[in-house]
């Protein structure tokens, strides 16, 4: 059996309860109308992100939600509390959100690294690719059936990263940087992983000296992920497995 198609209503600041009718969220009637051909009388799972409040709920023939009850669910703690990634040039970085989302990291940094080829300094055009992404990341978490939005945050350089990451982490976190140095250990032989990880990628041609400096000093624990040189996004989504795999 299928699971209800999964929407999240965003910024609404009431409370729901059974029998009340609340407005289709405007940024998903083009995918549920036009994509998914939802019509009248189908039976959606709405997420109100304010409360973390799942509900069984109705397309009524104005196009509008009925609720019809509220859904018991338990929310999963992932381990990988965050990742960033060195700009990557193309549709990787689109690639690494989706990928990253469905496994379920929460938190996305996508920082300006020295060695970006993508340059995304430009505000008006940072913000048309900020926007496209955190579309791609929303997306995914409904597709994955998650019960809470993934979010994604342009870091402008190294130190804004680590001002982010320093108000978002606690004391007992673990914060890895996949490494190509010779002397980092592997990932997967570092035993049993019980607090949230934060995972640290570079970009093509990986982190600048300064950059690999700036990590030691916020206590990033450099490893491997095997004996072969990987691609960023392919990085991305090796490393996530391995943490979920030591967490198990």
């Amino acid at each position: 059996m299928s699971h209800p198609k999964r929407l999240f209503l965003k910024d609404f600041e009431g409370t729901i309860s059974p029998g009340d009718i609340v407005p289709f969220p405007e940024d998903s009637k083009k995918h549920f109308f036009s994509v998914l051909r939802c019509t009248p009388g189908d039976e959606l799972t709405l997420v109100h992100t304010l409360s973390s409040t799942e509900f069984r709920v109705q397309l009524t023939e104005s196009k509008e939600l009925l609720i019809i009850e509220a859904i018991a669910s338990e929310e999963v703690i992932h381990p990988v509390a965050s990742l960033c990634i060195g700009l990557c040039k193309g549709k990787k970085n689109e690639f690494i959100i989706e990928k990253a989302v469905e496994l379920g990291v929460r938190q996305i940094f996508l920082l300006q690294a020295e060695h970006s080829v993508l340059d995304l300094r430009q505000e008006a055009r940072r913000r048309n690719r900020i926007q496209r992404w955190q579309k791609i990341a929303d997306q995914a978490s409904a597709q994955s059936y998650k019960k809470r939005l993934s979010s994604v945050t342009y870091a402008s350089n190294f130190a804004a990263y680590a001002q982010m990451l320093d108000e978002m982490s606690s004391p007992n976190d673990l914060r890895i940087v996949c490494s190509t140095e010779n002397d980092s250990k592997e990932l997967k032989s570092m035993g049993l992983i019980k607090s949230p990880v934060h995972l640290l990628i570079g970009p093509e041609g990986d982190f600048a000296f300064s950059e690999l400096e700036a990590c030691r000093a916020l206590y990033f624990t450099p490893v491997s992920l095997g004996p072969w040189i990987l691609r960023s996004e392919t990085a991305a989504i090796t490393a996530i497995a391995q943490v979920l795999a030591l967490c198990e």
